[in-house]
Formats: C-alpha cells, structure tokens, sequence
C-alpha cells in the first residue's frame, strides 16, 4: 500500500465523520496501491492527491461537493 494519511472529517453541518485519506503526488509506490486502483472512474484519484509545493511540503484540498469533490470512504 502507498505511504498516506487517514483522515476523518466533522465540522459543523456535517451529521456523520466522513473517511478518506491523503497521498503523496510523487510517490511511486501509488501506481501499485490496491486502494487507488479501486477508485472509479479513475480520473478521481486526482482528488486524493497531494501536490508537491517545496522540497517537503505538500498541499491539499479537501472538496466537499462539486466536480472536484474528494473521494470519501464509506467505512
């Protein structure tokens, strides 16, 4: 499996936690992850990406709704 970071979601508004995780734009070990290769259609992996800024930082987004919306997990 790809390194990344599980994450659970709440804020205001939003009546259960909502489950998804983080990788890393460049890490080789993504073509390989069975996780990612189970997201349909796969164009929406993008939305789990974190993009490299600097040596060491990354940035991501989280978008609740919308065409651009991060892939949740229903677990």
């Amino acid at each position: 499996m790809a390194p990344h970071i599980a994450v659970w979601l709440v804020a205001r508004g939003i009546n259960l936690g909502l489950q998804t995780r983080i990788y890393f734009e460049d890490e080789a070990a993504n073509a390989e992850c069975p996780i990612l290769a189970r997201i349909e259609p796969a164009d929406r992996v993008a939305t789990l990406l974190a993009k490299r800024t600097a040596p060491g930082a990354y940035s991501f987004d989280f978008r609740l709704q919308g065409p651009e919306e991060t892939v949740f997990f229903d677990v």
